[in-house]
């Protein structure tokens, strides 16, 4: 069991975010370690989804890793927030949203109006946070610490 975090939450990964994005940027997602990339993926979707719902999610960059997105959550213990962007992915059925930016830009700009209210569903969910993501967040990667053997 890991020992409590010193300082609080927020402050706590806000320690983290710059590393992890300047890494990202000069390296690549592949280019972080797991526990960075279950990091960058978490603090990735809900700064967009925060800032302009799943459709901005999948709008932007973080978009390409829908699925992945949702595995992190898994890992971190968020299952209702897991099952709410499985949802949206859902949206897309029989396809799932594509890697391809240019190719999800044109899926999610050819929505139909009952799948943009599903979505739209979806984000009044996730703002409700029925998980606390923070907490969660910064639990796992106290506990998959990077200095642990």
């Amino acid at each position: 069991m890991a020992a409590p975090i010193a300082m609080n939450t927020e402050s706590f990964l806000f320690s983290i975010v710059d590393e992890v994005q300047r890494k990202q940027r000069d390296s690549g997602f592949s280019g972080l370690t797991p526990r960075e990339q279950v990091f960058y993926l978490v603090w990735a979707l809900e700064a967009e989804v925060n800032n302009g719902g799943f459709d901005q999610f999948l709008l932007n960059s973080a978009g390409d890793y829908t699925s992945e997105s949702v595995d992190a959550l898994r890992q971190i213990g968020a299952i209702r927030m897991a099952s709410l962007v499985q949802q949206a992915i859902e949206v897309f059925l029989p396809a799932a949203p594509s890697r391809s930016w240019s190719e999800r830009q044109t899926q999610v700009l050819a929505l139909t109006e009952s799948q943009a209210a599903c979505l739209q569903r979806l984000d009044n969910e996730f703002y409700t946070y029925p998980e606390d993501l923070s907490q969660l967040l910064a639990s796992f990667m106290q506990e998959h610490d990077a200095n642990a053997a």
